[in-house]
């Protein structure tokens, strides 16, 4: 059986980093690896593991039953928080010949891959170090394998079921039909001009993509679509974005405005900091006893 190229090798690094684009996390992902390498454990538990993400069907099915190595307490971090890295660095190489195989263009594959340093920034601010958990880990396997693409500002996942009912004036959604799932990177440009480019180009690449998909329109479920947000910032890019969508009536409660807006740990809304408007009328919203939860909205085609 062929195996996987040597992942803890510099070599095997730095030619993922042409697809990875890490920048200033390329030298902890270097010194990551070297740190494995003098651990037999670490380093058998990290070829496994890119050894088992070559299955990508099989894998993603597991991926539940996947635990990370913890460092010993009172040492380094480094090494266990880029093992998931270091992986999924393997897998580049195969992820941009199955897009290019769906005539997928080459800048949103360039757009897509770089997930992998998002990631690593998004854990670094919210962790104070740069590394990757299991949440983006597991997120990062939709970009894997081409099933969410960055197309503009935004990203956009081939969903097969659409998991909820909408009666439309025309039609019926029911919940077993696929659906174009929107999600918003934290900081993207929401205005109407950059979504708006967004929605037409995905719509357009997903068709033509996914051929075999008849996708019945875009659904985004997320704590924007709380229509409290519309109510606390009246006139916002948000309150504009949401009310493009066609609200379910289900609703979920989360603590997703936390990882998004506030990621930093607060023990209480006291806390919370005020930075922003945003920030302001969020902070009052849940000093009121009030709470901001995730709900689906749909754009039908």
């Amino acid at each position: 059986m062929e195996r996987t190229p040597d992942v803890l090798s510099e070599k095997c690094i730095r030619e993922a980093d042409r697809y990875a684009g890490l920048g200033r996390y390329l030298e902890p992902a270097l010194a990551a690896a070297a740190e494995i390498r003098e651990n037999a454990a670490l380093s058998a538990y990290t070829a496994a593991l890119a050894d088992a993400m070559r299955d990508r069907e099989r894998f993603v099915q597991d991926l539940r039953t996947v635990r990370f190595p913890q460092p010993e307490p009172g040492k380094s971090t480094l090494a266990c928080d880029f093992i998931p890295v270091l992986a999924l660095l393997t897998q580049l190489a195969p992820s941009v010949e199955r897009m290019r195989a769906r005539q997928i263009p080459e800048d949103v594959i360039a757009a897509s891959l770089e997930n992998t340093r998002e990631c690593l920034r998004v854990f670094e601010r919210r962790y104070g170090r740069p590394g990757m958990d299991m949440h983006y880990f597991g997120w990062s396997q939709g970009f894997l394998d081409a099933r969410i693409l960055r197309i503009g500002s935004l990203e956009f996942e081939a969903v097969p079921r659409f998991g909820s009912a909408m009666t439309l004036p025309d039609r019926t959604v029911g919940p077993d039909e696929p659906v174009i799932g929107v999600h918003i990177p934290a900081g993207a440009d929401i205005s109407h001009a950059a979504r708006h480019a967004a929605y037409a180009r995905a719509r357009e690449i997903f068709e033509r993509s996914f051929p075999e998909t008849r996708f019945r329109g875009f659904a985004c479920w997320s704590w924007l679509m709380d229509p409290q947000l519309a109510e606390l910032l009246p006139g916002s890019k948000i309150a504009a974005f949401q009310g493009e969508f066609i609200r379910c009536p289900e609703h979920w409660e989360s603590d997703a405005v936390f990882e998004y807006v506030f990621p930093d740990p607060v023990s209480s809304p006291e806390e919370l900091p005020e930075d922003t408007t945003l920030e302001r009328r969020l902070k009052a919203h849940y000093l009121g006893g009030k709470r901001i939860d995730e709900m689906c909205g749909f754009i039908p085609f």
